[in-house]
């Protein structure tokens, strides 16, 4: 019976404050299962759009359904262009809990923005998956990937109220630019992404077939480097150690 109250209050709640944000059709409260059925939902905004079906009890639920984002720059202001694809959630347990794992994937469209290496990396389309279980009041990360037209890259982690914390691993090839500085050949890095989600810090270490800044052409170098957010642009400090002209040069730049 309490499992059906909170259901019947649910449902109440639906549909005397939900409509200013959602279309909602074909939904059924099924007493004999106990369940709430939602055969047709769909939310729609300037920047988003969702559609849902599915079914939830007190304890289990599976929902599914397509996503678009229309305007990239809604939800970071860096960025700009389109993605769609599909996402599906449902229920599990995890210590004797009834947990709620979403999965997601989709591709963008008409990527751009800043850093400028964001774009070079990523191309105008690129594929993404991720699946995240929302538990101990935040996201858990079980993966999240891109596949860009130079870059390919993995996060695991956590994200909780809307503050990241995950460990990266990718992998890219060039030419890049980089501020004053031209990468050549393979990228391997790992690293962190932390702070707020929609404008993180990222902070990384990368091993390079080649890189070029100032002149000088430095040979399997070692890269560390900084991008965090500066006001309304991003800011960064990089410092590389390699093989040029025989010598062991190091730099830093900033």
């Amino acid at each position: 019976h309490q499992e059906l109250t909170a259901l019947e209050a649910a449902a109440s709640f639906r549909s005397n404050y939900a409509t200013a944000y959602y279309a909602m059709t074909d939904d059924v409260l099924d007493r004999r299962r106990g369940r709430f059925s939602l055969d047709t939902a769909e939310l729609t905004s300037d920047a988003l759009e969702v559609s849902a079906e599915g079914w939830v009890t007190g304890a289990d639920g599976e929902f599914s359904g397509a996503w678009r984002v229309r305007q990239l720059q809604a939800f970071s202001s860096d960025l700009t262009g389109q993605a769609d694809g599909r996402w599906r959630a449902f229920t599990g347990e995890s210590r004797n809990e009834r947990i709620w794992t979403i999965a997601v994937d989709g591709a963008g469209q008409r990527i751009a923005g800043r850093p400028d290496i964001v774009p070079q990396l990523l191309g105008a389309t690129p594929r993404l998956d991720a699946r995240l279980t929302y538990e101990n009041g935040g996201l858990t990360v079980s993966h999240a990937r891109i596949d860009g037209a130079q870059l390919r890259a993995g996060a695991t982690g956590r994200i909780v109220r809307g503050e990241a914390n995950l460990n990266l691993e990718a992998s890219a090839r060039g030419p890049l630019s980089l501020g004053g500085a031209e990468i050549a050949g393979a990228v391997d890095a790992t690293g962190r992404l932390t702070g707020r989600i929609a404008r993180p810090t990222l902070s990384a270490n990368a091993t390079l077939s080649s890189f070029a800044a100032g002149g000088v052409v430095v040979e399997n170098p070692n890269v560390t480097f900084t991008l965090a957010p500066n006001g309304g642009a991003y800011a960064g400090t990089a410092s590389v150690e390699g093989t040029a002209s025989g010598q062991s040069p190091k730099a830093r730049s900033a």
